[in-house]
């Protein structure tokens, strides 16, 4: 997990803080009543209200009034009452629904992460892949951000945040969730809410404010997953549709990735897998189709065939091999010839474009390219520096 979150951070890093990945277009509520209009003056009991009447200065209706169909508790019966409490129909309200708070409640822990442990650079190298990000530029924001524009406070970086996270990468799941293709787990959220609360500034937060299962902007790796997200949608479904979270929900789209995945309708190919979006990046539907397992066949064009989720489409045989999860070391093999990661190198870095194996981390001072080839983690202006992300205010 360490070699992911810091491969992330590194790449805005040693891009200069103002560039990041795209893979986000291809991360308290809940409670009974909250949405709802709340006991005492001002709300109606519904079409169920009982006792009461109307409520006399700064009271509320008798001590009956129930919530009735769902309309806001309390206040307002029928006629001639004469004040009093509320009754106990404060509790019968309409229950919010807890995705509709999913991504104020992202922000919210994000953004008081931030002002506890970060400096205005480290703010910068955070909301790189936003700012650089294609589909939020085009919508103006990459203008709200560092470094064009600083943030000035948590309130303004909680709503901020939360415009941009209502587009990528957590639009289209929000979206699906209400349609009722994916599931919604509360819990998962809470916590990742609770990870990035507790972790310490430095090395801790970076790894909460870059996991890709919880808010982090970009898009896990499989077989990881947004782990509040699960899409149940099997072989034959139709109606399936793209989510902007990287290209592998993209391509999967609200199909279950483990055993379909969303073969797009292109009606310049007819019968055939298109792509997720048309010339003008609108979304097509298509129909769930079953994933390859393990030696069968795969191809990204004409007609796209994946894999299953966890899998790697071998260029060479066109063929689904397992992914490289083997632990690796240093002057292991790490990379074939068909540029198949063979496993994850340990304390040491792949040099995918030079040795092909597992090399030393620098140190530092150390010439570099990216960040994951440091022992700090961190490459600026092309050297190994030490880490400086959100160490403290």
């Amino acid at each position: 997990m360490k070699t992911v979150w810091v491969s992330i951070l590194a790449t805005a890093i040693s891009l200069g803080g103002c560039s990041g990945s795209d893979s986000g277009d291809a991360s308290a509520a809940g409670a009974a009543g909250t949405g709802g209009g709340s006991a005492g003056s001002g709300g109606s009991a519904g079409t169920g209200g009982s006792g009461g009447g109307t409520a006399g200065s700064g009271g509320s209706a008798g001590t009956g009034g129930s919530a009735g169909t769902g309309g806001d508790s309390g206040a307002v019966g029928g006629t001639g009452g004469s004040g009093g409490q509320a009754g106990s129909g404060g509790a019968g309200g309409s229950t919010a629904d807890p995705i509709d708070t999913f991504t104020a409640q992202a922000a919210l822990a994000i953004c008081s992460a931030l002002f506890r442990c970060c400096d205005a650079a480290s703010m910068e190298t955070y909301f790189s892949a936003f700012a650089s990000n294609s589909v939020l530029a085009d919508l103006g924001y990459a203008d709200k951000l560092p470094p064009r524009a600083p943030i000035a406070d948590q309130a303004s970086c909680e709503s901020l945040l939360k415009e941009m996270l209502d587009v990528v990468p957590f639009g289209d799941w929000v979206a699906q969730v209400k349609t009722g293709k994916v599931e919604y787990d509360q819990t998962a959220t809470d916590v990742c809410t609770k990870a990035l609360e507790d972790a310490p500034c430095g090395v801790g937060l970076a790894e909460a404010l870059f996991d890709s299962r919880c808010f982090g902007f970009q898009a896990p790796l499989a077989p990881d997953k947004r782990s509040m997200f699960t899409r149940h949608d099997g072989v034959g479904t139709q109606g399936c549709v793209p989510i902007r979270d990287g290209v592998g929900a993209s391509f999967f789209g609200t199909c279950d990735p483990t055993v379909a995945f969303c073969c797009f309708d292109d009606p310049n190919t007819p019968g055939q897998c298109g792509f997720p979006f048309d010339s003008q990046s609108q979304p097509r539907q298509g129909t769930c189709k079953a994933v390859s397992e393990e030696g069968g066949a795969c191809k990204p064009s004409p007609s796209i065939q994946l894999c299953k989720t966890g899998l790697s489409c071998d260029s060479s045989s066109a063929t689904c091999v397992a992914s490289g999860t083997t632990v690796l070391h240093t002057g292991d093999e790490c990379i074939d010839d068909s540029f198949n990661l063979l496993g994850d190198c340990e304390a040491s870095w792949c040099d995918m474009l030079g040795s092909s194996k597992c090399e030393p981390l620098k140190n530092e001072g150390d010439h570099c390219q990216a960040g994951y080839e440091c022992a700090s983690g961190m490459c600026d202006s092309s050297k190994c520096t030490p880490f400086t992300f959100c160490t403290g205010p």
